[in-house]
C-alpha cells in the first residue's frame, strides 16, 4: 500500500510504501518516491503538492495525481515524468478494452491520454 506522508519540510510529501501484518495493520513504511513540486506550486501560501489519486500500470509504474499535474514514478521509486493537464488532476485511473488508455479527473474535466503501457488490472 502507498500513501502519501509529509516529510517534515513545509509542504514537502513523499509516496511511502506500507506492507500488511495478518491483523491488517500496517507495517513498516519505506520512502517509495519523493513528489514533486513546480515553480507555480511553491508561489502558493499552501506549498502542498495536493497529492490524491493514483493508478499502477502493468509494469509497476506508480502515477499520482499532483498539483503539479499526473507525476510518473519507476516501480523503483525513480521520477520519470509530469503530465501537465489545464487543471489540476485528482484522480486517474487505466481503462478500455486494452486498458492502455489514461483517464485523468479534474474538478469539471476529464481528459483521456492513449499509452504504450497497459494499468494493470484490477482486481490482479
Amino acid at each position: 500500500m502507498w500513501a502519501a506522508v509529509p516529510d517534515g519540510t513545509y509542504g514537502g510529501t513523499r509516496r511511502n510504501d506500507f506492507g500488511y501484518l495478518e491483523d491488517g495493520t500496517l507495517r513498516g513504511g519505506r520512502k517509495f518516491a519523493e513528489l514533486h513540486l513546480t515553480a507555480d506550486v511553491l508561489d502558493r501560501t499552501g506549498r502542498s503538492t495536493g497529492a490524491d489519486g493514483m493508478t499502477i500500470d502493468e509494469p509497476g509504474n506508480v502515477y499520482v495525481a499532483t498539483y503539479a499535474g499526473l507525476q510518473i514514478f519507476n516501480n523503483q521509486g525513480g521520477f520519470v515524468g509530469i503530465v501537465h493537464t489545464p487543471v489540476f488532476p485528482v484522480g486517474c485511473c487505466f481503462g478500455g478494452n486494452d486498458m492502455k488508455t489514461l483517464y485523468l479527473v479534474g474538478y469539471d474535466k476529464v481528459y483521456r491520454i492513449r499509452t504504450n503501457v497497459r494499468g494493470f488490472p484490477y482486481p490482479p
